[in-house]
């Protein structure tokens, strides 16, 4: 994993956008502590069983999930944030036939305080 920085796909920041305020704090925590350190045990990490190697599913709290992807050579990629049964579900259909990501953005560390939903 290319250290410190990620990709925003557009069902992620879309998804993230449209949840409540007081959730959104939870996410930026959740990514950062994602960046710093994956295997973090609040984050509860777990892989999900798809047809594409590295997805996983960590714990932004007790009713939402982050989907996101781990990559050997390639920075962090967050595919989707939302309700536990409707992130899991998002992440079980990602296969070697990705849902179609239109512009991913490519985000580092440092700009993360940047943006803002």
């Amino acid at each position: 994993m290319a250290e410190d920085s990620l990709i925003l796909t557009d069902d992620f920041v879309l998804n993230a956008y449209r949840l409540q305020k007081n959730v959104q704090p939870k996410i930026w925590k959740c990514i950062i502590l994602l960046l710093k350190n994956y295997r973090h045990p609040s984050l509860q990490v777990k892989q999900l069983r798809t047809g594409r190697k590295g997805i996983m599913e960590c714990r932004v709290d007790e009713t939402y999930r982050l989907i996101f992807e781990l990559s050997d050579n390639g920075p962090m990629r967050l595919w989707y944030v939302g309700h536990h049964d409707e992130a899991l579900q998002y992440g079980s259909k990602i296969t070697e036939l990705a849902p179609k990501e239109r512009h991913p953005e490519v985000y580092h560390d440092k700009m993360l305080h940047e943006i803002d939903f």
